[in-house]
């Protein structure tokens, strides 16, 4: 079959507009059309539309790592003039092979040496979605074929990156080049591995990107971004720099709210390097919008450590409030009012005094029927009849009429609990709604 293709493929004038069977024929027999393309290659002949419809085929994980095993000894010939036509499809097969296999890897490292080559003068326009254009333009491509090919080897702590990424990460962590700032992107997605495995070489090239007095210092915060973690020797190292961010918390797109959660979680967990007092000036500066998604922050970081609500209060979220959360009255808002209610049910063991320190945030919310339902459901009427009237009473606006039904259960398991409270003014004036 590859000798049919083959020999048809030389009668092709590679008209774009030609109507045949082509990706079909990638689809259904990608072993052969490999063979009749090499075929070809090995007469110097290289049909662009056919390659790039086959690149494109071959893309899918189904054949990649299969095509680049048998391929890549001779794809490696691919003229440049091609290579840049097909390019964008090109370096999606590249990646997508690398991701199952680093065989013929020395091929793999000089193809995408050869990719970035041709971008080396590129000056394409900045956009405004740094990971976005990343992950879609071939420099960003080939950085993520390259970073998971240095993972194939498996790298440990403080073993140095070896001399051919080293070079690679070198030239593409340069500002010397524009288009050269989708590959940073991707570096600095994979921070983290980078700095642990190479500490000096990560302190060097990249670390000097995230001060906001370089004009990339936008898109590579958004690259690491895109899924932070917390690793306290690299947090130490990028300690003011990662604090200063808070001040350009506009210019992060849509990945503002992921910084703010980030800060959030690491001024929570007491690490090494970082006192509350840290924190104290970052959080009063904030935007309000801001300042509502920390407390987002809040909700998610409790429910995440629900089997440890108790200790985490104590340790961490209780001091964090009173020690870093802002004091000024004029920050109180509707969505922090909120959030505050939801942490107080979830602390439902403690509510007693995890009221005392967070009432003072309370605010009547609109349509609060799923916190009085989860009221209901924590049992915290009935343990904590007497706060609970005054978080109800706090919450409760009397214009709202939709969780009537639900408040009178809630009213009804305090009065079990405690009936003296029913002569409550609290009691009687939420019972008159």
């Amino acid at each position: 079959m590859a000798s049919s293709i083959s020999e048809e493929l030389s009668a092709d004038n590679d008209d774009d507009d030609r109507k045949d069977n082509w990706v079909e024929i990638c689809t259904k027999h990608p072993m052969q059309v490999l063979f009749a393309l090499k075929d070809l290659a090995e007469k110097d002949i290289w049909p662009l539309n056919r390659w790039k419809q086959a690149f494109q085929t071959w893309g899918n994980r189904r054949f990649a790592k299969r095509v680049w095993i048998y391929g890549a000894l001779f794809i490696q010939n691919i003229p440049d003039h091609l290579l840049k036509e097909v390019i964008h499809s090109f370096s999606r097969w590249m990646e997508e092979a690398s991701k199952a296999t680093n065989c013929h890897d020395k091929i793999f490292i000089a193809l995408c040496g050869q990719v970035l080559e041709i971008f080396v003068e590129n000056t394409d326009e900045v956009g405004d979605q740094p990971v976005l254009e990343a992950i879609n333009h071939p420099v960003g491509v080939i950085t993520e074929t390259l970073i998971n090919l240095w993972f194939h080897s498996k790298p440990n702590d403080n073993e140095k990156l070896p001399k051919d990424f080293l070079e690679i990460f070198s030239t593409l962590a340069s500002l010397e080049h524009t288009s050269y700032r989708h590959g940073r992107v991707i570096l600095a997605a994979n921070l983290i591995p980078l700095y642990r495995v190479d500490k000096i070489w990560t302190e060097t090239h990249l670390l000097p990107l995230f001060n906001w007095d370089n004009k990339e210092a936008k898109n590579v915060w958004v690259g690491f971004l895109w899924s932070p973690r917390i690793y306290v020797p690299l947090l130490i190292s990028i300690k003011e720099d990662f604090l200063e961010t808070a001040h350009y918390y506009s210019q992060l797109g849509e990945y503002k709210n992921q910084y703010i959660r980030f800060l959030t979680f690491v001024a929570l967990n007491n690490l090494d390097g970082y006192a509350l007092s840290d924190f104290v000036d970052v959080f009063d500066e904030l935007p309000q919008e801001a300042l509502n998604e920390a407390a987002h922050a809040l909700v998610d970081y409790i429910e995440a450590n629900k089997d440890q609500r108790e200790e985490h209060w104590k340790s961490n979220v209780a001091i964090f409030w009173k020690e870093v959360w802002p004091k000024n009255k004029e920050r109180m808002s509707l969505s922090i009012a909120r959030s505050v209610a939801e942490i107080l049910i979830l602390y439902g063991d403690d509510f007693s005094s995890s009221f005392e320190t967070l009432k003072y945030w309370l605010r009547p919310i609109s349509y609060p029927y799923r916190i009085l339902d989860e009221l209901v459901k924590s049992k915290i009427c009935e343990k904590y009849p007497l706060e609970t009237l005054d978080f109800i009473h706090l919450i409760i606006s009397k214009e709202d009429i939709h969780s009537l039904d639900k408040l009178k259960e809630c009213l009804k398991l305090i009065a079990q609990s405690n009936p003296e409270l029913v002569n409550n003014h609290e009691y009687i004036e939420l019972m008159d709604l």
